[in-house]
Order: C-alpha cells, then structure tokens, then sequence
C-alpha cells in the first residue's frame, strides 16, 4: 500500500513537472517568430557602382552581401561548411540532441557558455531572428526556431539561406561577397583551398580572416581541410595539395583614388532615394565616369601638388615654418554631354572630405574674363571692335573709396580690339566692356552658362572678384567648348533595381545658350 502511494506520488509529481515543461515549452513556441516570413525575406545586398564602361568601380552597403541560388554555391564549400560545422546535417531535423547535451554539460564544468553545440540550422535561427546573447534561454528559442525551419523548409533551401546569410568577416555576409572581399572572384569560381579557408571562418570570423592574420587562416584552412577527408569528401593527395598552397588574397580592382567622386555620387543616391534604399536594396548604378581619365587625373594632382610644395620649400630656404598642407582640385567634364569623366576634391580624403571640386568657392580671377567677352558678342559685338584701354576710376563697393583698375604690365595700351583685349588679358579694357554690356547681363548669362553662385554686381567682377565653385567654372567652360549648347552636368547614366528594372535614365540635357 505504501509502495503504491509513493508511486502515485511520484507520478503525480512526474505529471506536475512535465505538464509545466510542456507548457513552459509551449510559451516559448507561441512567442518565436512566424518562420514563413523566410519566404519574403529580403536581406541587405550591395548597391553596385560602374564605369563609363560598365566596370566596377566601387560599392555601397551596411553589409557586404549577393544573393546566391544553391546551384551557384561550389560543393567543396557546402562539404566543408558540413565536415566541420555540422557532419549530419542532412540527417538530423535541425538539432542534434547529444550535441547539446554534451555542450551542456561542458559549459556547467566551466562555468560559463564554452560550447555551442549548435547545427547548421540553429546558426542560420540565430542569425535571422536571436541576439548572440549567450544564455539558456536563447537557447531554448534557437532550437524551436530551428525546428520550425526544418519543418517549412528543404535540407537546400536551408543550406542555401545560410550560404547567403552567414557573417564571414570583413563585412562579407554570404560566401558571394565572401569570395569578392578575399579573392576577387565569383563563388563558383572559388578553388577547393579557397572553399576550406572561408567554410572555416563562420566558427570566428573576426578571429580568423585572413585580412588579420594569413597564419591563423591557413591553420583554420587545415582543420576544415583535415574533417573533409575524415568525412571523405576529399581525397589524401587533394588534402596535401590544398594544403600546400599558399593563401593568394585579392588586389582588389575598385578605384582607391576616386574617393571623392564616390562620396559624391553616394550623396546624390541618398536624396534620390534614402539612405535605407541605397544600402538595403542592391541598386545598379552606372555613371559616367571614366577609369582611365580619374587614374590621370589622380596623377596629375598629386605631380602638381608636389610642384608647388617643392617651390614653396626652395623659397622658405629650410625654414621650420608650420603651413597648412597644399590642396589641390580637378574636374574633367565632356562639353557634349556633360558627363562628369573624373573627379580629384582634395590631396587626401582620409585628411579631408571636403571636396574641393565642387564646394569650395574660390574667386575665378581672369578666368572670368571670356564670360564678359562671351556676352558681348552674343549682344551683337565683334572680335574685331574696338575698346579704349585707357585710365579709368570707378565706384566699386567691394573697396574701400574709388577703384582705379590696372593691367598686369602697368601699361595702357590705347584702342585695342577685343580679340587683342582677351588676347593679352587686360584687365582695364574688360572692366569698361562690362560696363558697356551691363553687369546684370552678364550675371545673368553666366547663370544661363551654370554658374550658381552668387554674383556681385561690382565692378570688380570683370577681374573675377566674385567666388564660384570650380565645377561650375568648368562647366560654363564647356559651353564655349560645345559651340554655344550648353550641357547640363551629369554624374548618373542609369539606375536598375536588382531585378533589372531601370529607375531613372539621364540622357544628354542640351541648351541652346550663344
């Protein structure tokens, strides 16, 4: 009698402790994520920029990720991922029960979370929806929700989620991105050295990319290396011979000197279309500039910057004097379309970002001049009629009391005719033309040429005192270029959806201006 209530006791109390694990288990089941939304998941991949030419030329993104189908995966990386991450992955239904037992049990002599004993579908459940939190009931979710993903999803559809989810260091989320960031190449592409060395960084990417350390990689390479052939997915001589090579990482073809027309180009993006867009949605941007022409024109800046800092060092005669460094700017527009072809803002964007090319306003000097004459043959004058260089004192409110302008050689050279005055630049016989045309009509013709600063209407604007942007000089510049049309500047030949769907095409924008 005894015996038996003590076994009704112990089944009550067996009853009492199951119903609650059940129903504790239950709660936690009600409360994971809806695993179907998988199937409308549409992680961040990468905004992509291009060349005149349609070459690659830089990317933009939060996390460095393309989206691959399960038969663009190579299966050295799908063996390797499995030989060391998970042997029975497509055995098991998303947990492997002596596994975290065993983690369990490791992580209680240790006293704290040493093991993970997680499958490959727990790290993708972890990946997609928990926090890297490390506690038990992270844990208990990890596993439901791996559950739920065996059940809705194939053993493929599984594995090729994690091959597009999967952090790999380096930014690079996906093998895709993954094969891009370390060897410059395609999955598909990728050598069975080169699958071992990345199916072994999922376990610690930041630890083992081969961006931080080749030795730590090539020994992770060896492990994975090591299970494949235990799990006789490679043969002894394939092992040794993969081994044996050294690891080779990408010199990356993206242009390093085009900084400024990137940023330039990613600040367009983002008030187009919004920063979430720009970085989330995969766009195919292609601009127009050209690879060749930024490389020269790179080259260009930093031979003249060395010029000017050389002479500045022969005059200073080794005098320890504290000067700001020299800066330079360059932009190269094609008159006929406007396309902007190369961009320099700055010595170095890593010192500074302000581009130089298009926000700093300098005062164009005599630069300004062929934009009064320019207006003054679109009103019906000559090259060859004549202007009086001759003294002449004028109100100017830029200066302080009258203004008696000069030329460069301190000589006057009577009448002259405006081809001779552009000729020689001189400066008195542009300051009467701009008085004989009219300043308002000449600030209104630069505005028609692209100049958008603002202009004083001074005398003193024949010399150029009125500060503009270098990108607008070069562009009312342009318009001389391409006989009198003016063409509007663009930075942006087209923009497709990842999907190949176009967003917005810029076609050559002409205006009719002399």
């Amino acid at each position: 009698m005894k015996n038996r209530k003590a076994f009704f006791k112990a089944a009550l109390a067996g009853g009492i402790v199951s119903g609650a694990l059940v129903g504790y288990l239950f709660a936690w089941y009600a409360n994971i994520p809806d695993i179907k939304l998988l199937q409308e998941f549409h992680p961040p991949v990468v905004t992509k920029i291009y060349s005149d030419d349609d070459s690659l030329i830089g990317e933009l993104f939060e996390e460095k990720r393309e989206l691959l189908k399960y038969e663009q995966i190579p299966q050295h990386a799908v063996n390797g991922i499995i030989a060391t991450e998970d042997t029975k992955f497509f055995k098991q239904r998303g947990i492997e029960i002596l596994s975290i037992v065993r983690a369990f049990l490791a992580d209680i002599r240790a006293g704290s979370f040493v093991q993970g004993g997680s499958t490959i579908t727990q790290q993708l459940s972890k990946r997609l929806f928990l926090t890297p939190e490390k506690t038990i009931s992270r844990k208990i979710k990890e596993a439901l929700i791996a559950l739920q993903i065996e059940l809705n999803f194939t053993k493929k559809e599984i594995i090729t989620m994690y091959f597009n989810q999967i952090y790999f260091g380096s930014g690079a989320y996906g093998i895709e991105a993954a094969a891009q960031v370390y060897f410059n190449k395609h999955a598909s592409e990728l050598t069975l050295a080169e699958c071992a060395l990345i199916a072994g960084l999922p376990r610690a990417p930041s630890y083992y990319t081969p961006l931080k350390s080749i030795e730590r990689a090539q020994g992770r390479r060896a492990v994975v290396l090591k299970r494949m052939f235990e799990e006789k997915y490679i043969t002894n001589e394939q092992k040794e011979e993969a081994g044996g090579k050294p690891v080779e990482l990408a010199s990356h073809g993206l242009l390093p000197q085009a900084p400024y027309l990137m940023e330039t180009i990613r600040q367009k993006l983002e008030e187009r279309y919004g920063s979430d867009r720009i970085y989330r949605e995969g766009l195919e941007v292609y601009t127009t500039m050209n690879v060749e022409m930024q490389e020269a024109a790179k080259r260009a800046v930093d031979a003249g910057i060395e010029a000017v800092e050389s002479r500045i060092s022969r005059r200073s005669r080794g005098k320890d004097e504290e000067r700001p460094p020299v800066q330079a700017a360059l932009i190269a527009i094609d008159p006929a379309t406007g396309g902007v072809k190369a961009m320099v803002g700055g010595r170095d964007f890593t010192q500074s970002v302000f581009n130089r090319a298009v926000q700093a306003r300098r005062q164009p000097g005599s630069a300004f001049k062929p934009i009064i004459y320019a207006e003054a043959l679109v009103r019906g004058m000559t090259p060859a009629d004549i202007i009086y260089d001759s003294p002449v004192i004028l109100d100017d409110p830029s200066r302080a009391g009258k203004w008696k302008p000069r030329n460069f050689s301190n000589r006057f050279y009577g009448p002259v005719t405006l081809r001779k005055a552009l000729e020689k630049s001189l400066n008195v016989s542009t300051v009467k033309l701009l008085g004989q045309v009219g300043i308002d009509n000449v600030i209104k013709f630069a505005g028609e040429l692209g100049i958008r600063s603002k202009l004083n209407a001074y005398p003193s604007l024949a010399l150029g005192a009125s500060e503009v942007t270098l990108a607008e000089l070069v562009s009312a510049y342009g318009t001389f270029a391409n006989r009198g049309q003016k063409a509007r500047r663009r930075w942006i030949r087209s923009i497709k959806k990842r999907d190949g769907t176009v967003l917005e095409e810029n076609h050559p924008l002409l205006t009719e201006v002399m």
